[in-house]
Formats: C-alpha cells, structure tokens, sequence
C-alpha cells in the first residue's frame, strides 16, 4: 500500500522535481489487439505525458496496449476499455470518450505537495543595488567554464558504431562544426553565439559506462498498474558513482562555477531512444532535475536518499537526454543537440516555456528553446536548435533592454539580436514603479530573422513578446500552465491566433496589419492594471516594415501626429479600354476587380452609402457601375476616395463576306459593316488579320474570317464572321472509239475519280459505263452520247460520236470452209464475244475482222475477213 502511494504521489508532484523537453509532436499509428489500427499522438512532459487520439481523447499505454484514460477520481488511470478511432467505436464506448478530457487530466496537476520541495535554483543572481532595477529572473551567466557529459549505456542497449565519445566531443565542443544531418555548429557554438561571445563553455565527455540493469529498469513510466516510476534519480546517481570510481582524476570542483561548493551542470547521455521522441514506454524521458527535490520526498516517506559529493562538492542539478531520435522501428536517427541544450538550460535556471496540455494555454512553440524550438532544423529532431529570445538572453544577462523616447521615436533598420540589434521593452509603469523583484509585466520587441540557429524558425519581421514575470511561478515551473489564467511568456501574434499551426503568422507585420494601437486586434494588453488604472497600453507603434533586402526591421513608437494612409490601386480583368485616366472602365460581360494598398485595410462601396470591408476581388456586371474606394489604417487618417465608372460595352455587329462560295478560276470578295473598321484574314486561322480596304480575289479553296474593331470605347470588337470557299475542277470530255476489231465502242476518261455516263437514245436517261458498246449488229449506223461527272468536280461536256457499219463479207465462208472445219460452227471476236452458231455456214455473213471459228469436234481456226 505504501508503494502504491509513493507512485500516486510522485505522479502528481513532478511538476516541481523535473523540467523536462515537451513530446515531439507526430502521429503513430499502433495495432491494437483485436487487430484494429488506431491514430496517435504523444502529448506532455516527463511530468505528465500521456496520448492523444485524433479527437483529442486521451490514451495510455499499458503492456503494448493502448486503453482510455479514465481522469475521474484520485490519480490518472486506465480504464479496461481498448481504444478506438472515433469511427469504429461503439455506442458505449464513444460515451466513454466523451466523458474524459484532457482538460480534466491536466487539473491533475495542481494536486502536488509543493511545501516539500524547494525552487528552482537560480544560477548566479546579479547584485543590483546600485544599478538598474532588474526582476529576480535576471542573471548573469558569463565567463569561461566547464561541464561534464557522461555517456551511459545498458546492458541490453549499446551506443550505435560511431557514438563513441570523440563523438559526441566534437559535438559539444568542436567550434564550426557540422554533420550530416544538418548542424551548423556545436553546443559551445551555440552558447558562444547566444551569449555574444560572453559565455564560453567547454565540457568533458567521459564513458561509455555501463549500467547496472537493463534500460527499461529505469525508464519504466509512472504508472498505477505497476506500481513503478521513471527512475532517473537512480539513474544519474549510479552513473555519477561509477563515473567517480572509474575516473579517479576526474576533479569534480572543476564544474563549480560560482566556488558554493555545489556543481552547477552536468548531463548524461544514454543509448538508445528517449520516450519524448519516440522511444518505447520503458524508455527513460529526457528531463533535468536534483536530488535535493527528491530527497524532501524520500525523507518524508522514509525512502533512502540519494547523496552525492566528490572532491568536496556537492552534486545536486542533473539533466539526461537520448542518444537517438524515434524507435527501433520509426525513423531512427542521431538525435539532435537540441534536447541538449534545452535541458542544459534548464541547468543554468530557465524554466520550461511551453504548455504540456496541448488544449487552452499559449505557449513559445517553435519560437524558444524552452518550448518546441529545441526540435528545430532541417530534419526538427534538433540539430539546429532555435536561438535564444532577446528575453532569454536578457535573463541570462547578455543583453540589456532599450527603452523607447517619449514621442515619435523611430526605429530604423532594426536588426535581430544576433547581429547585435536592440531588444525594446515596454513596461508596465505601475509594477515597475513598484520595483518589486518577484513581479514585472512588460512587453519586449526585437526582429526575428531566419539566419544562424533562427534558420527554421516559422517567419521573420518584428516579434512582439508578453513577459509577466512571477517568481513563484518560474520558480515552481509553472510559467505557461495556465495556473494564473494567463500564459506568462508568450507572443503578442499578428494574426491573433495562439494555435501552433499558424506560427508563420505571429510576426510582424503581417496581411498589412502593420499597426499596434489601443483599436487594433490584437492590441498590447496587460494583465495588471497601469498607473491610470486601465491594462490597455494607450501608446502606438505604427508603420511596422520588414526590409528583405537587409534583413531589419522599422517601425514609428509613439508618433506624434497621424498620416494619410496612401489610397488604393483599382486593377481589374478583363478590361477592354479605359479614358479619363483610367476613372471609367469599360468591360464586355464582367470584369473582377482587384484592389491593393501598400498599408492599411480597404473598404469599397457601389453607392458611396453601404461600405463592405475588402478581403477577396469580386465580379461586376452591371453597366453603369460606379466604384469608391479608400484605404484605412490604425494611427493615419484615411486615403483620398478614388471613383472608377464601369461601362459595359456593346458588341458590334459581325461584317458581311460576300462572294461565290463554290467557284470555278477566280471569284471576288467583298466585306462590308456598318460601324468599325473592317480586319481579314484569308487561310488557316494562324494567319495574321489586316485592314480591309478593297474587295480581294480568291483563286483556291480557302476560308475568309473578317470582324469589325471598334473605334470607340463603348463598343467590342464584333464576332468574327467565317466564310469557306470552294474552287471547282471541270471534268474532261470523255474520248469515243471504236475498237481495233470495230466490234464495239470504247469510252475512255482521264479525270481521277470519273464516271463515265452515256446513252444511244437521247430520249432516255444516261446510264453509267461500265464495259465497250457491241455494234456487232448494227446494220447501218449508231450515235453515242458520253459525259464524266466526279466528286467534287464540275461534269464536263457531253461528247458524241456516231459508228457507221462496214459491209459484210460473203467470201469468209469459204474461208472457214477451206479451213477443214465441218458440223455445228461457232464464231467469236477475238475479245471472245459470240458472233453466230449455225450448221449452215453459207448462211454466216461477216464483217471484215479477225475472228476465231471453232467446230463441233473443238478444232478451232483463226479466219481474217478482208
């Protein structure tokens, strides 16, 4: 039972013994053990870390099974239900759903026993009785000093080849250096760089050492099903055990910075993956944490303590993060240095920026290396971690702020804080009248460029930061939790949306909101009341810029008088024409209208009386439509009005091509229109259109294409008139003969594709040709009239022509007779027409010809009739 407790309690009192890095933001899917899939995402801090469905249901994991939360009652539990994606959930099961939040597993939080544990230690406060008045997280981190990093291994889990300790030397230490996975420097850079050359750190990297147990003895999550916690303390207090005895000339006073007999930093790597980035469960979470804070715990529950001091100092602050990104089956990869450097800031005194409930409360997201900035660079697992915020580097005390002047102060050619810019604060007049320590509120500006470790942050342009600094809660880590109603270090955003999806927003200035004022949205808001009672600062900052060109930022504070706000641009398409420069459009159909200002917002109206907010081009289609116009902005008066007129044109009326449409040789052409000048084209449509002036022969087949262009701006051109021409071939005469045998007449054409159509009676209708005309029984004579028609083509004339017979000749009977040929007789043409078959060849009359003869035995002869 007591065990039980210690888990339950520990659970909830981890707010103020860890900071930790928030979970990497990205969905798994898992299989479950009825075989369905389900969506997840990890959520939280080492403090409380659980997952979310894609319907925001909280979810915990217990034995490679994933079961709803149930947040009712003392402590966060599971339930015994699986969990489902929201479409393949029963009715009671979606009840379920319903009935747990994450809103109400983040009220868990409060419930801590914080009279155990003592503050966050602060790393070197600055005396300032006789300076300027500073709040009590201001500090000074300068110097040349030195950390340890201990490289930690399992005996089921090795560093992968590589990661030894040259290794991860060359990343904490060596000055330039890179990888390839994307770095651009290592953790001295970074520090270097951030501190502008004040802090200058070096480390010493000893390991691998082995652990006692297997990874997951100290990685276990805190859970009521197990009974078991994550147990860092161990881990870092066998790690510094062994380390001490493996290592005797290892001075351990060497990491005292501030001679209190108490080392300030020191980090352990462990092999292996880290559950924030996608490690199993039994994975340790990267955190940073003391001793001290669990020794109150131990010693009030009667636990061992954890005691650590070597070469007469004491060892208390410790942070520990993952050797690799993902898991054995996810997108493993070296991890980043990001983790590192955010929880070795925890180590200097910063608490965590960011909010672990993912569901009400603003935080720093990408913006800080105390929230999501840590993920930042090419791959977001860390390796280019995000820059420190001018008030992280004023905390620290690299930096010190600028006041503005009283009136119109104007700010040129800002630079970001790394190229050694100004970081302006705003106070509220009230709290710093008060000079209390524990509490200040104020406003800070600086310009954020993406150059350096800025390199991935969401935007550039003019970040605008709200500080309301309440030592109890940095101290208890509670800054951006929402434990006051407020998140307590975040952006005033441009775009007015806290949502982590729209970060590329937050800069200014941004869609022409170019203006903060006591009217604007957003506006600078305090949470505490001002000297004249009211939290709204009455003081504005106009005409913000961002300078791509050399990366600064500008802006007017305070100014002293307002300005015309320059007025809008009317584009619109299609427009056929404009007159009055450019005060009266005329389009065909519609026109959409385009309008821009270089600042401010746009109103328009179409009767000067209802004004509309503009936000997107629209359509006009009325004739007669007159637009106004003007330009607005926060702290400047307004533009001038500018008045178009749009005129709907009217379509001439297409010209008139006259001409033979089907021709033979040449034909004339003619266009005519009423109004307009008249352009043709003759040919294919590439073919360029000129001014008609005369009609135009056409010799071939072609079209003409002509419209009429408008000469006046009310009128649009007219349609285009299309006319096809058809030049016609006349067929040839067709040639009459008579065949060598002048037993037939024979038609002959030489026209492609002819046909050939004749008659013997012109009294009758023409029949086509097909084969030679037999006139072997013409007695006397036969007229024949011929014409050729093809497709296409014109027919041709009709021909004559009139066969007159020969006389017959007696004598070829004796000449068949002389030939020996006896009986039934045959006699044919030599093309094998039939002439006559008789038994009585005296009575056979021919014409003079050659013919073939055969008798009835099939003996045949070759008879010429003279």
């Amino acid at each position: 039972m007591k065990r039980l407790l210690l888990a339950a309690v520990l659970l909830f009192t981890t707010a103020t013994l860890a900071l930790a890095i928030p979970a990497k933001r990205f969905w798994r899917t898992v299989v479950q053990p009825d075989g369905t899939e389900l969506k997840l995402m990890l959520v939280g801090d080492e403090r409380l870390h659980y997952f979310i469905t894609e319907d925001t249901v909280p979810v915990l994991e217990y034995k490679n099974a994933y079961y709803y939360a149930d947040g009712i009652g003392f402590g966060m539990t599971r339930s015994n239900t699986l969990a489902h994606n929201a479409g393949q959930r029963t009715a009671s099961e979606a009840k379920m759903a319903r009935a747990v939040s994450a809103k109400r597993i983040e009220q868990l939080r409060p419930i801590t026993m914080q009279k155990l544990f003592r503050p966050t230690r602060p790393l070197m406060r600055r005396a300032d009785s006789n300076g300027p008045f500073y709040s009590s997280d201001h500090r000074s981190i300068t110097g040349q000093h030195k950390s340890i990093v201990i490289l930690c291994e399992f005996p089921n889990k090795k560093f992968a080849a590589g990661h030894d300790s040259t290794y991860y030397w060359n990343m904490v230490n060596e000055e330039g250096y890179t990888n390839e996975e994307g770095a651009i420097g290592s953790i001295h850079d970074y520090f270097k760089d951030q501190s502008h050359g004040l802090l200058d750190l070096t480390f010493d990297v000893v390991g691998p050492i082995e652990m006692d147990y297997n990874y997951s003895h100290y990685g276990s999550g805190m859970s009521l099903d197990t009974q078991t916690g994550d147990n860092g303390w161990e881990f870092a207090y066998e790690a510094l055990n062994k380390v001490d005895s493996l290592y005797p000339n290892l001075n351990w006073a060497d990491y005292d910075w501030d001679g209190d007999g108490e080392v300030e930093n020191l980090y352990l790597i462990y092999a292996g993956y880290g559950q924030a980035t996608g490690g199993s469960s039994s994975t340790l979470w990267p955190a940073q944490t003391n001793f001290d804070d669990y020794n109150s715990f131990a010693a009030y529950y009667g636990y061992p303590q954890y005691n650590v001091n070597f070469d007469g100092v004491k060892i208390n602050t410790f942070a520990y993060g993952n050797e690799l990104y993902g898991s054995s089956s996810y997108n493993s990869k070296p991890q980043g240095m990001g983790t590192m450097t955010h929880e070795f800031s925890h180590c200097l005194g910063f608490p965590d920026l960011y909010n672990t409930d993912y569901t009400s409360s603003a935080d720093m997201g990408n913006w800080s290396i105390l929230a999501a900035g840590s993920y930042g660079g090419p791959q977001g697992i860390g390796w280019v971690p995000v820059g420190y915020t001018a008030y992280e580097k004023w905390a620290a005390g690299w930096i010190d702020y600028k006041e503005f002047g009283a009136m119109n102060d104007t700010i040129d050619s800002m630079k970001s804080t790394y190229n050694g810019g100004n970081a302006y604060v705003i106070y509220n007049d009230r709290m710093l009248k008060n000079a209390d320590p524990k509490k200040l509120e104020y406003f800070v500006l600086e310009n954020r460029t993406q150059n350096r470790w800025d390199t991935y942050i969401p935007a550039q342009g003019l970040e605008v930061l709200h500080v309301n600094y309440d030592e109890d809660l940095w101290n208890n880590n509670n800054v951006n939790n929402g434990s006051n109603g407020h998140s307590n270090v975040v952006l005033v955003p441009a775009d007015n949306s806290n949502s982590s999806y729209n970060e590329r927003y937050d800069l200014w200035p941004y869609n022409k909101k170019d203006s903060i004022t006591p009217n604007s949205t957003p506006k600078l808001n305090f949470y505490n009341n001002q000297l004249d009672g009211t939290k709204t600062f009455a003081k504005k900052i106009v005409q913000i810029k961002w300078h791509a060109a050399d990366s600064t930022v500008s802006f007017i504070f305070n100014p002293v008088d307002t300005m015309l706000t320059p007025a809008p641009t009317v584009e619109a398409k299609p427009i056929a024409a404009t007159a009055n420069s450019g005060s009266t459009r005329y389009f065909a159909d519609s026109t959409t209208v385009t309008l821009t200002a270089p600042l401010g917002f746009i109103r328009y109206s179409t009767d000067s009386v209802n004004w509309k907010d503009y936000t997107e081009p629209f359509t006009i289609k009325d004739d007669s439509t007159t637009l106004y116009t003007y330009a607005w902005r926060e702290a400047h008066d307004t533009s001038s009005v500018v008045q178009v007129l749009f005129v709907k044109q009217k379509r001439l009326d297409p010209p008139v091509i006259s001409g033979d449409s089907v021709f033979v040789g040449s034909t004339k052409v003619t266009i005519t229109a009423d109004r307009g000048r008249v352009y043709y084209a003759v040919g294919n449509s590439t073919t360029r259109f000129r001014l008609y002036s005369v009609p135009i022969t056409v010799s071939s087949t072609t079209t003409v294409r002509a419209f009429t262009r408008s000469t006046e701006n009310a009128y649009l051109n007219s349609d285009t008139t299309v006319m096809s021409f058809r030049k016609m071939e006349v067929c040839a005469a067709p040639k009459i003969s008579v065949s060598d045998d002048s037993t037939s007449i024979v038609i002959t054409t030489n026209t492609d594709g002819g046909h050939i159509w004749f008659t013997t009676d012109t009294t009758k209708a023409f029949t086509e040709y097909d084969k030679p005309i037999d006139v072997t029984t013409v007695d006397d004579s036969i007229t024949v009239w011929a014409y050729v028609s093809a497709e296409g083509k014109i027919t041709s004339d009709t021909v004559s022509f009139t066969f007159v017979a020969p006389e017959k000749q007696p004598d070829a009977i004796s000449a068949i007779i002389a030939g020996g040929l006896t009986g039934r007789i045959s006699i044919y043409t030599v093309s094998g027409q039939p002439v006559a078959t008789t038994d009585r060849i005296e009575s056979v009359s021919l014409r003079p010809g050659l013919y073939i003869v055969r008798d009835e035995k099939g003996r045949t002869r070759k008879v010429t009739v003279k």
